[in-house]
């Protein structure tokens, strides 16, 4: 029965949900993440727009400076 329970939480798709490299073309739904120039981004609402450009994304996990 625990495992049943476990598996039911891991179909409705709970944890994160990470929806590769950042696209221009590409729309991103909110709770998403992405990444971008090295930096991991978490999308706050839908949009097309770049990380880092505006409030639609949060910066999660900042990439190392070269």
């Amino acid at each position: 029965a625990a495992l049943e329970a476990k598996l039911a939480v891991a179909e409705k798709g709970f944890g994160l949900r990470y929806a590769g490299v950042w696209r221009a073309e590409k729309s991103y739904s909110a709770g998403a993440f992405a990444t971008h120039s090295g930096s991991l981004w978490h999308c706050n609402e839908p949009t097309s727009t770049r990380p880092g450009t505006g409030p639609h994304w949060t910066l999660a996990v900042k990439g190392s400076q070269s």
